[in-house]
Order: structure tokens, then C-alpha cells, then sequence
């Protein structure tokens, strides 16, 4: 295997999808071996959006969707639908986040992950 494949069949998906979890762990660690260093780790940190506790404050993660607001207090906090607790932020200014990310660099998807 020396290229990612785009090519799959229906079946070929579902076999993959019926085969037991560990199994494709095993698999997968075989092929990441065949790449990688398998003594080396890449770390790497989700740090709390809510307190603005990341040391990096590059402007695109939803820590920093203060940018992206319009309003005075540059808040992105929301309420929830019927009240109650949690927290929810607004859509307007990740939407506007993602979107300037889209511009700048060509993703094949976006995975956003809410708090």
C-alpha cells in the first residue's frame, strides 16, 4: 500500500466495516509502521475554548471565534433553546471563522468539534 485509495467498492467497504475493532487497530498499527517511527508520538492538546486557556491564540480555533463577532463585547456565547444548562456558543461567528479558513486553505473536510 504506497498511495491512499479513492477507488473503493460498496463491498469492500462493508467488509472493512464488519471486521472487529481490535482487528482493524492491529491493521492499522501495521500500516502507520510502514510509514512511521513507531517510537515516535506527535502529542497533541485540546486545551478548554471556555476559559481561554490556549497559550496560542492563532485566530482560527473556536477559541478564537471572538474575532468573528459583531458585537461590542465580542462574546460568542448563546443560550439554549428552553433555557436549562450547558453551554452553547453562537453560529454565526464560527460559521464566519470557517469560512475564512475555507478561503485560505483548500480542506477536503472540517471537522468542527463543539465543547
Amino acid at each position: 500500500m504506497d498511495q491512499a485509495r479513492y477507488n473503493w467498492k460498496q463491498e469492500e467497504i462493508e467488509a472493512i466495516f464488519n471486521v472487529p475493532l481490535l482487528d482493524l487497530v492491529y491493521r492499522a498499527a501495521n500500516v502507520h509502521r510502514q510509514f512511521h517511527n513507531p517510537r515516535e508520538v506527535q502529542v497533541s492538546s485540546l486545551i478548554s475554548i471556555k476559559t481561554g486557556g490556549c497559550i496560542e491564540d492563532c485566530a482560527y480555533c473556536p477559541q478564537a471565534a471572538r474575532y468573528f463577532t459583531l458585537n461590542k463585547h465580542k462574546s460568542v456565547d448563546d443560550y439554549q433553546y428552553g433555557g436549562g444548562a450547558g453551554m452553547v456558543l453562537m453560529i454565526e461567528p464560527i460559521a464566519r471563522c470557517i469560512e475564512r479558513l475555507s478561503a485560505k486553505i483548500k480542506y477536503d473536510e472540517i471537522i468542527y468539534m463543539s465543547p
